[in-house]
C-alpha cells in the first residue's frame, strides 16, 4: 500500500517504484527526496535538523523523515493500526518511523525526484504548529528511551 501527499510533489512513476520496492522487500519504504539547491530553504533546513535529531534519538539514519511518499507492506497493516497518532498527520508519520525503529522493522529508503511548485506554495506546512507536531513525538520518544519506559 503506497501513500503520497496530495500536493503534487511526487511523480506517479516514483510512487509506483516505492510501492514496488515494498512488494520486493516486504519492508516499509520511504521515497527519499534530494535536498539540493532547488529545494526551498525552509524545507532543506527543517529536514536537516529533523534528520540529525532522529538519528540522535533512535540511532538509525533516515534521510527524509518528512517524506509524504511512503509504502507499507500488508504484513505491517495491523502494526500500523497500533501506532499512536491522529490519522496521516505529522505526529503519526513521525511515530511510524520511531515505532518502526523501536520494534526493529526495516526501513527501506529509495531516492525519488521532487518537484516544488513555485517556492513550495502547495505546502500547507505551518512552521510553528506543524514543527511542534514533528518534534513532540521525537522528544517524547527520546525521553521514554532515556527513562526505559517504551
Amino acid at each position: 500500500m503506497a501513500c503520497a501527499d496530495a500536493d503534487g510533489q511526487h511523480h506517479a512513476a516514483d510512487i509506483a517504484r516505492v510501492a514496488a520496492r515494498t512488494s520486493e522487500t516486504g519492508h516499509l519504504t520511504l521515497g527519499v527526496r534530494r535536498f539540493d539547491a532547488g529545494t526551498p530553504l525552509r524545507s532543506r533546513a527543517g529536514n536537516a535538523l529533523t534528520r540529525v535529531l532522529f538519528a540522535l534519538v533512535t540511532g538509525r539514519p533516515v534521510r527524509d523523515t518528512q517524506t509524504g511518499l511512503r509504502a507499507y507492506p500488508y504484513a505491517l497493516l495491523d502494526w500500523l493500526r497500533r501506532v499512536p497518532g491522529d490519522g496521516f498527520d505529522f505526529d503519526f508519520e513521525m511515530n511510524v518511523l520511531l515505532f518502526a525503529t523501536r520494534d526493529r522493522h526495516a526501513i527501506e529508503q529509495t531516492r525519488v525526484a521532487t518537484r516544488y511548485l513555485g517556492d513550495n506554495e502547495s505546502s500547507h506546512f505551518g512552521v510553528v504548529t506543524d514543527s511542534a507536531q514533528v518534534y513532540w513525538p521525537l522528544l517524547r520518544f527520546g525521553l521514554a528511551s532515556l527513562l526505559g519506559t517504551h
